[in-house]
């Protein structure tokens, strides 16, 4: 079932009874401290990024005076090296020129957190979380209101790969490299299929909520969330490549796995 997150720049005035909140991260001048953070011992906990040169955070904020459309991709590039699943968080009218900066360089989307304050707790088709409602829409204390889906991938425990979930590290190879985070970035080629699990989640919520869909669309829906699990999974395991083998080699091997996975011969 889809979840309601709190977010706020002041910890204190979010509901201790909180499932799931979210906060921000250093540089920000809003940003939690460890007694915030411990203020909701059970609750799902969002770290939210405001500069996309600090490779940390699961949600880099992209509006005015923060991150920019431009920047975000070069920041979901650094956390999925780093083996994180990110997020971006930006306003509907902002949201097609980040996708459109991911397209053009070339770096697959990621999940979406989208503002939309109509007072609407339905999840908007292609978002992992909908901010609906701020202060003055809902009426109630200092803090935002988002519609969260029932699994957020890079968010939710589960999702989250620790060095103990893969094979443990024998040393350098002959090229200089380590195979932990090789490993690493191998067996997160599970982020695709968790992208489009989690995409489809999304949209049979949608379809629950308005039944006015079209058949075209949904199946349209349907096939962006495909393409992108797809596009995700490709990203991840050229990335592993290229950290294991020479540049001079890495090229061929990209082709082959390019060639396989467009040929659905992803094994």
């Amino acid at each position: 079932m889809p979840r309601t997150m709190y977010d706020s720049t002041d910890a204190v005035d979010i509901p201790r009874h909180a499932v799931m909140v979210a906060g921000y991260i250093r540089p920000s001048r809003f940003a939690w401290s460890a007694a915030d953070w411990a203020r909701f011992p059970h609750a799902v906990k969002v770290r939210i990024g405001v500069d996309a040169s600090v490779d940390d955070g699961h949600v880099l904020d992209v509006e005015p005076g923060l991150a920019t459309p431009r920047q975000a991709p070069g920041w979901v590039r650094r956390r999925r090296a780093a083996v994180v699943t990110p997020s971006i968080y930006c306003n509907l009218a902002t949201w097609p020129a980040v996708r459109s900066e991911f397209r053009r360089q070339g770096v697959p989307e990621p999940h979406y957190w989208i503002a939309k304050y109509d007072n609407d707790g339905r999840m908007l088709p292609g978002a992992v979380a909908k901010q609906y409602a701020d202060p003055p829409t809902h009426g109630g204390g200092h803090f935002d209101l988002s519609i969260v889906a029932d699994h957020w991938p890079g968010v939710d425990k589960e999702d989250d790969m620790q060095p103990t979930d893969v094979v443990r590290d024998p040393g350098p190879n002959r090229w200089g490299h380590t195979w932990l985070n090789t490993n690493q970035l191998l067996n997160n080629r599970t982020f695709g299929l968790a992208a489009l699990a989690a995409q489809l989640k999304a949209l049979t919520t949608a379809v629950a909520a308005d039944k006015n869909i079209a058949p075209t669309q949904l199946q349209l829906m349907l096939d962006t969330a495909v393409a992108k699990a797809m596009d995700d999974q490709q990203a991840l395991l050229e990335a592993a490549v290229r950290e294991a083998v020479p540049d001079g080699q890495a090229d061929q091997i990209v082709a082959k796995l390019t060639e396989k996975l467009g040929a659905g011969e992803g094994n």
